[in-house]
């Protein structure tokens, strides 16, 4: 308290001072002086008496005025004088305002760490208030991320006015409704904030009071929950009706809220959050719904303010609370008869099992009754479920109120930290929620989440207390009565029980069908240790082996086994007088043994204690895991998966398992011990016979000896319920056989030896170690050569191999042929060629075999620095330095833009070009699109060359030697491809194909060359499609991993058998229609891999399908605008498109350059 009262004795100090350094310079009499400061020290003495400064100068404990704030305005001040008409007279008798009440003092008392913002002058109403000063304090610099600290677009929420103008978005009914506000009760609007920006918390103030009747909004208290900038909330209480509380330190949504609540003193709280928009009207429904039902906790239906752009939308009305297993809030439609209802009633509140906590008004009195917020909880949520859960359960209800609209800012993650990280935090919480209300649903929780089981959630007495205080009704209740619509996960029918004697539970021991159970220490933790009883049938089932308990007379020989329950003949019944388990009329019973408790069906006797059984609930126990270390190799298996493992093992031989099992701990994020689990072995030989099954400890040694020689299976697997599985486990394992297995020391002391005949004793197992090892590697020798005898003579080994013989025949003839030796011969000094692509695969090989002969190449690449490395090693393999790399992306047409202007202007211009190669493409495994919103696809395989072309086709034309534009192709498009243009930006697709766009695109860049060489017959341009073949490629990887993975080992195989080629072999048909002398004149040719013509797709060959494709590839590259665009931007601006190219060219083919391009 002297801390407080002493900061604001010296802020006082620090203002006199700050004025008496400044009167001397404004007047250098004393005496002005001394009026000044006298009149100055007059205004303070008046406003304290008037008690202006009684609730904020003081902390929390000290509220000793009577007066608590500024009477409300009235509603001429700030809303128009046209008020809402009062709403027709009701069954229910209008209430009467409640009164405005101090809170009790001792209980503000305990926030010993929360001040009150001390009120600036002079007090400010709405208009008065600069905005746009308080925001400009909270901008940002130029070059800050404008979503780092808000994880919204702090920018755009900057630039919206806090008085703008948003859509009414209520339904039409509800704006003809009408509200008496004299009979509502005033709230208090509660807002907690941290490090919130400044836009968006002056927004949420500023909507709430202006669309809000002005007697109806007692206050508006803000709890800065020790933001970075105490200036935020400081400099905002500057205005009417606005209080501000800050924490000292961080104490989160949950307890913030608690401490405006306890602060406030209107009847009704209303909470919301620092990022909101109240629309119009909203704050009438919620406290007419009150004034109707003061048990109802009320909510808006939540419009949704986009984080990007901040544009307000309406959200739909047929939505309520739900959740799922694991305490996740969610939203659902109304379907069904929920739906009809709402339709019929639209202005009607609409029941909703949860409510998302942000946005909501409850009764003052009836918050406090409910136990406000679980003061246990930390941070952030969870928190609305708790009271979703505690609202329904303990007598009120929650609604949604159609009528009522806010809209938020929906964030994909959260700006702040939290304490001990988020997941733990709500873990915690939500696990605090599941044990106080949940009852034994709590277990569906903990197997969705089986992390929660280990969590501290601290102490629930009081809160548990309270839902005894209150008589609230169980979690079945509010499943059946208030959700009924959500699945409840199947449960064992009956009680679910552990049935107990003394410290000893009912356990299967991981035991089969037909086998005897027993007993093991109770551990609490479910599994076999877990028994369902249905009583109607009066069955004993275990949860986990799905077997029931019966006691069978065999040969006179009572047994207790398992056994399917169809199988079990007469009820049990459980006696809880006597604590007999019986059946036939006689008692389970725990009988000792010579090693160990043993199960029995005997007489029933009350004196025996062996037959009382003690039934207690099934509870989940979790104790407290220890970190251990072990020096033994490891994996890691889950909860109810079984690990094995296969050990050659001579016949005759001992085998030794050394183990241990460690369950993961998420809050020490490491493995610790767990006594309680068990683990499973079973052993099985070569012949699939179990050489042993038993269950273990969490720590032991297991062993058994192999009776045939072979492979083994070891199968390893705790004994945990599948009900609440899902953590993960760490088994340590050390696997000795043979001689190492034997513990001599413990012989030596079992057989009294000493030293040199317990050597003796070693030297003779090693000889018959070996001499078993010696026989097992001649058995697996023989056995080998056996299986290999008769793979050779099997019919399928016969066939595979003539298959391979004459595949191999194939390619050796193949090889000989005059085709598979093509060379270019041709030298190609003077010439220049682009290659785009050209980074690797055909391309990159491409530009070497064009280096090679002496030609220049311009590589354009859509990585430069990839491009400049290739170009180097290119350059010192050839010795030819007139290979160039330049920029250019086909999927971006400003790239190719760009590209083409550099070639045409400038140190980089072309003097001749003699041969474009459309190499590049792509295949992307799921839908991307460019920044123009095409299909990346697209837009590089087809798109992109169709841009390039046409951008140099004048340059081509303008040229007086033969010029040759090849594509690479493929003849995927001769197989059942057909272009949809209804859908080419793959937009409507169910599920995107990336193998079956990149078939389409390469069919759309067929047709493109088509269509293109028919439009340059007789020019010296001529245009060939070349299929280099499967190749081995980057894009060939990509096709493999786009295809089922069966066809894609299918693929591999025949790709091999049919001579997957090489970039240097699948190269030639390339430089083939590229130059040789032999395609001389030819246009229009589609050459295969043997550079042999082939038929073209039918769609290629389909005219009006070209020009189809032709004009929606000018619109979508927009080749107009960028040509002018270029021609502009290289100075020419002057030579329209209709300037002729060549008199002489333009009348022997009967077109200009622009009727080629645009008919």
């Amino acid at each position: 308290m002297k801390a407080i009262i002493l900061w604001v004795t010296e802020e006082q100090g620090g203002i006199y001072s700050s004025k008496i350094s400044k009167m001397p310079k404004l007047c250098r009499s004393r005496f002005l002086v001394a009026i000044l400061l006298s009149t100055w020290i007059s205004v303070i003495v008046y406003l304290m008496s008037s008690g202006f400064y009684d609730r904020r100068e003081e902390r929390f404990g000290d509220l000793n005025a009577p007066h608590r704030g500024i009477n409300p305005p009235t509603p001429s001040e700030e809303m128009s004088s046209e008020l809402p008409a009062p709403l027709p007279p009701t069954s229910t008798p209008p209430k009467s305002v409640g009164a405005v009440q101090e809170p009790p003092t001792s209980f503000l008392e305990r926030f010993t760490n929360t001040i009150i913002q001390p009120k600036p002058l002079p007090i400010l109403k709405l208009h008065e208030f600069d905005a746009e000063a308080y925001i400009e304090k909270g901008k940002l610099k130029p070059g800050e991320d404008k979503y780092a600290a808000n994880k919204f677009n702090q920018m755009a929420s900057d630039a919206a006015s806090v008085k703008r103008e948003i859509i009414d978005s209520r339904e039409h009914h509800c704006k003809k409704l009408s509200y008496d506000t004299s009979v509502l009760e005033p709230t208090s609007i509660i807002v907690t904030f941290h490090n919130e920006a400044r836009s968006t918390l002056l927004r949420t103030v500023f909507s709430a009071m202006l669309r809000s009747p002005p007697h109806l909004i007692h206050e508006i208290i803000l709890v800065d929950d020790c933001s970075k900038d105490e200036s935020i909330g400081k400099e905002i209480a500057q205005l009417e009706k606005v209080t501000v509380l800050r924490n000292i330190e961080r104490e989160g949504l949950i307890r913030s809220r608690v401490k405006g609540a306890a602060y406030a003193s209107a009847p009704i709280l209303t909470f919301l959050d620092s990022h909101v928009e109240c629309n119009v009207g909203w704050l009438e429904p919620l406290l007419a719904r009150i004034n109707e039902n003061n048990k109802a906790v009320v909510a808006p239906i939540i419009d949704v303010i986009n984080m990007d752009t901040f544009n307000y939308v309406a959200a739909s009305a047929d939505l309520r609370g739900g959740f799922d297993w694991n305490l996740v809030f969610k939203w659902e439609f109304l379907t069904g008869k929920l739906k009809d209802e709402r339709h019929a009633h639209p202005t009607d509140p609409i029941k909703s099992p949860t409510m998302a906590g942000g946005l909501f008004s409850i009764k003052k009195s009836w918050f406090e009754e409910l136990g406000t917020y679980d003061m246990g909880m930390e941070v952030w949520g969870g928190e609305n479920l708790e009271m979703s859960f505690r609202v329904w359960q303990c007598g009120g209800s929650l609604e949604i109120i159609p009528c009522s609209r806010v809209g938020h800012v929906f964030r994909k993650q959260h700006p702040y930290t939290f304490p001990g990280g988020s997941g733990n935090v709500f873990q915690s919480n939500t696990r605090r929620a599941a044990e106080v209300w949940m009852d034994e649903y709590k277990a569906i929780y903990l197997r969705n989440v089986p992390s929660a089981r280990y969590v501290k959630y601290g102490d629930i007495s009081d809160r548990l207390a309270l839902r005894e205080r209150l008589k609230c009704q169980s979690f079945t209740w509010y499943l059946q009565t208030i959700y009924p619509e959500l699945r409840v996960p199947e449960r064992e029918k009956g009680e679910l029980y552990h049935i107990k004697n003394g410290i000893m539970c009912l356990d299967t021991l991981g035991h089969r069908i037909g086998e005897g159970l027993g007993v093991y220490q109770c551990h609490g933790t479910g599994g076999n240790q877990e028994w369902a009883y249905e009583r109607e049938k009066g069955l004993l089932l275990n949860t986990v082996s799905k077997l029931c308990l019966t006691m069978e007379d065999m040969n006179g020989d009572p047994l207790v086994i398992l056994d399917d329950c169809s199988n079990v003949k007469s009820r049990i019944r459980m006696d809880t007088a006597t604590g007999w388990l019986t059946q036939g009329g006689r008692c389970l019973a725990l009988e000792p043994d010579a090693e160990h408790w043993r199960l029995g069906s005997v007489v029933c006797d009350a004196g025996d204690g062996g037959q009382r059984w003690v039934r207690s609930m099934s509870r989940l126990l979790v104790l407290a895991c220890v970190l251990a270390t072990c020096q033994a190799l490891y994996f890691h298996i889950a909860e109810t998966e079984k690990k094995c493992f296969i050990e050659e093992i001579p016949d005759e031989t001992m085998v030794t398992g050394n183990y241990k099992v460690q369950l993961y701990d998420p809050n020490t994020k490491g493995y610790g011990d767990y006594p309680n689990i068990g683990m499973h072995v079973e052993v099985k030989d070569p012949e699939d016979k179990v050489v042993l099954s038993k269950l273990y400890t969490s720590e032991g040694k297991f062993t058994f000896t192999s009776h045939l020689p072979g492979e083994h299976v070891i199968c390893l697997y705790s004994n945990s319920t599948a009900w609440f599985s899902g953590a993960q486990l760490r088994v340590h394992l050390d696997i000795q056989a043979g001689e190492h297995a034997q513990d001599y020391q413990q012989i030596a002391t079992k057989d009294k030896l000493n030293e040199l005949q317990l050597r003796i004793r070693q030297l003779l197992d090693q000889v018959e170690q070996i001499t078993k090892e010696q026989n097992y590697q001649r058995y697996r020798a023989a056995m080998a050569a056996r299986r290999f005898i008769k793979g050779l003579t099997s019919p399928w080994s016969l066939g595979f191999s003539g298959f391979g013989l004459a595949y191999g025949l194939y390619h050796i003839w193949d090889s000989t042929q005059s085709g598979a030796k093509y060379e270019l011969h041709e030298d190609l000094a003077g010439k220049t060629y682009i290659v785009t692509g050209a980074t690797s695969g055909i391309g990159q090989v491409t530009v070497e075999e064009l280096a090679k002969r002496n030609a220049r190449v311009i590589m354009a690449c859509r990585n430069r620095e990839k491009c400049v490395q290739v170009r180097r090693d290119i350059v010192l393999n050839t010795r030819n330095k007139q290979v160039y790399c330049r920029q250019c992306d086909l999927e971006d047409f400003d790239s190719i833009r760009n590209f083409v202007q550099k070639l045409c202007k400038g140190k980089f211009e072309l003097d001749r070009i003699d041969g474009v190669v459309h190499n590049a493409a792509m295949m992307d495994a799921g839908r991307k699109v460019n920044k123009d919103g095409i299909e990346r696809t697209l837009a590089t395989n087809h798109l992109g060359a169709f841009l390039l072309t046409g951008l140099l086709l004048e340059k081509l034309l303008a040229q007086d030697h033969p010029v040759r534009i090849v594509f690479l192709n493929s003849n995927i498009i001769n197989r059942k491809c057909e272009l949809d243009f209804n859908d080419l930006n793959a937009e409507a697709r169910k599920k995107y194909d990336g193998f079956e766009v990149y078939k389409q695109s390469k069919l759309a860049a067929a047709m493109f060359a088509k269509e293109l060489a028919e439009r340059l017959k007789d020019t010296n341009i001529t245009v060939t499609v070349a299929d280099p073949g499967r190749t081995k490629s980057n894009l060939s990887a990509q096709m493999d991993h786009q295809t089922f993975f069966l066809s894609r080992w299918l693929l591999r195989i025949v790709s091999f058998g049919m001579g997957e080629r090489r970039v240097e072999k699948a190269v030639r048909p390339v430089l083939f229609a590229l130059a040789d002398p032999a395609m001389e004149g030819a246009n229009g040719t589609f050459i295969d891999r043997e550079r042999h013509e082939q038929p073209w797709n039918e769609s290629v060959e389909d005219a009006e399908k070209r020009r189809r494709l032709w004009t929606t590839s000018e619109v979508w590259t927009k080749l107009g605008e960028r040509m002018a665009q270029m021609k502009q931007e290289l100075g020419d601006a002057a030579a329209s498109l209709d300037k002729p190219v060549d008199v002489q060219q333009e009348v022997a083919s009967g077109r200009s350059w622009k009727r080629l391009w645009l008919w």
